[in-house]
């Protein structure tokens, strides 16, 4: 059941959550991409994790290919990626409401894997720094912390995203090196590329083991969605 959604400027709309498609060219291995951890490039391999996960069970995180920030068990057998932005309400409100349903339900439990996607809006000018802030956290094993703090965080410019990194424990040397790194730049362009592929244009949006869905779900419905994959 669709109950809204937030509109990609820059493209026409999609179906709703509700009415599934999967577009021409993007099938189950397109959608879960490379499950190897990213080796950051040697300009800022100091503050590179590649290889490393912090926390346990449900609260493992990782960097995943194209600088996708991922959480849950590495062998959970099922990926729901999440194309996001931190300004748009309906995104926010699924963040608050329905994350930690799934959390309990699904990624606990080592079934499912989640990935964030921050899709860039026109009309909100910081949605790439949301972006490199989450990615270079992330590479730091911040990650979750730094998600949390933006999310409850009306204000994110360049000042406040570094106020919020310090306060999570963050080198404030090495998070700004990162964020203004030409590496960090050119994953968000991949990151774009993979939005451009799978024919994002409403979110929040949702790929479930190669199956989209758009728009805020109720979270019956969502649950419902993902136990019928599990049990394929």
């Amino acid at each position: 059941m669709l109950l809204s959604s937030c509109d990609i400027l820059r493209y026409p709309d999609i179906s709703g959550f509700g009415a599934s498609s999967s577009p021409a060219g993007a099938d189950a291995s397109s959608v879960s991409e490379s499950r190897e951890l990213i080796e950051f490039p040697v300009e800022i391999e100091e503050i590179s994790s590649s290889s490393a996960l912090s926390g346990s069970g449900s609260l493992a995180e990782r960097m995943a290919g194209r600088g996708i920030f991922e959480i849950g068990e590495d062998g959970a057998p099922h990926l729901l990626t999440i194309f996001t932005n931190y300004s748009c309400d309906y995104c926010e409100e699924f963040m608050r409401s329905m994350m930690p349903r799934l959390e309990s339900d699904f990624i606990a439990g080592g079934k499912l894997r989640v990935r964030f996607v921050i899709v860039p809006l026109n009309k909100y000018p910081n949605s790439a720094l949301e972006a490199s802030s989450l990615l270079c956290a992330a590479a730091l094993d911040k990650g979750l912390a730094i998600h949390e703090k933006m999310l409850g965080s009306g204000l994110r410019n360049r000042q406040s995203l570094s106020a919020l990194a310090k306060a999570i424990g963050l080198p404030a040397g090495q998070f700004t090196a990162c964020l203004d790194a030409k590496e960090t730049k050119n994953l968000l362009a991949e990151q774009q590329e993979f939005i451009n592929e799978l024919g994002m244009t409403l979110i929040p949006a949702f790929f479930l083991d190669g199956e989209k869905k758009t728009g805020l779900p109720s979270y019956p419905d969502l649950r419902g969605w993902i136990r019928e994959r599990i049990a394929r």
